[in-house]
C-alpha cells in the first residue's frame, strides 16, 4: 500500500466510522498540508469536530515510523498538534508497546481500518493548529467581499 492511498483512507475513515464515542468523526479534515508552523509539523491527516481534534500520521514502512519518532513535535509532546494522535500503519508494521504515550493506533487490513489502541486526549498546540486553520481558510477563500 502506498502512503498516499492509506493516507486518503484514513482521511475518509475518520469522517465517518462507527466508533465515534473513541475517535471523534471529524467534519473538517486535511490531508498532506503543507504550511509553516513553528515547529514544522505538517501532518499527514488532521480532523476537527466541535470539541477535539484528531491527529493521524500514516506510516507505511517502518523506517519512516522510526524516523518520525526523533522530530522535535514527538520528543516534546507539547508541542505537537491533535487532542488525539493516532499511527495509521498497515497490519503488523509495529506493536503497541513502540507508540509514544498517549498516542494510538489504527491499523489497515484488507477488512479495513481498526482501532488497536485508544489514545488519551492531550493538550494541542493551538498556535501551530491556528496556522493550519488559517492556511486552510485561505486556499478556500471562506469569506470574499465584493
Amino acid at each position: 500500500m502506498k502512503h498516499d492511498d492509506l493516507t486518503l483512507l484514513g482521511a475518509k475513515w475518520l469522517k465517518q466510522h462507527t466508533k465515534n464515542i473513541i475517535v471523534p468523526n471529524c467534519r473538517e479534515i486535511a490531508i498532506d498540508l503543507s504550511t509553516a508552523t513553528i515547529t514544522g509539523e505538517q501532518p499527514d491527516i488532521i480532523g476537527w469536530c466541535s470539541w477535539a481534534s484528531v491527529l493521524i500520521e500514516t506510516k507505511v514502512s517502518r523506517p519512516d515510523f522510526l524516523a518520525d519518532k526523533k522530530k522535535s513535535f514527538r520528543i516534546n509532546p507539547n508541542l505537537g498538534v491533535g487532542n488525539f494522535r493516532y499511527y495509521l500503519v498497515p497490519e503488523g508494521l509495529i506493536k503497541e508497546n513502540e507508540l509514544p504515550d498517549n498516542w494510538g493506533m489504527l491499523c489497515y487490513s484488507n477488512s479495513g481500518i481498526e482501532i488497536r489502541r485508544a489514545a488519551n486526549k492531550v493538550k494541542s498546540n493551538l498556535d501551530c493548529e491556528r496556522t493550519i486553520l488559517l492556511s486552510l481558510m485561505r486556499r478556500k477563500r471562506v469569506f470574499q467581499e465584493k
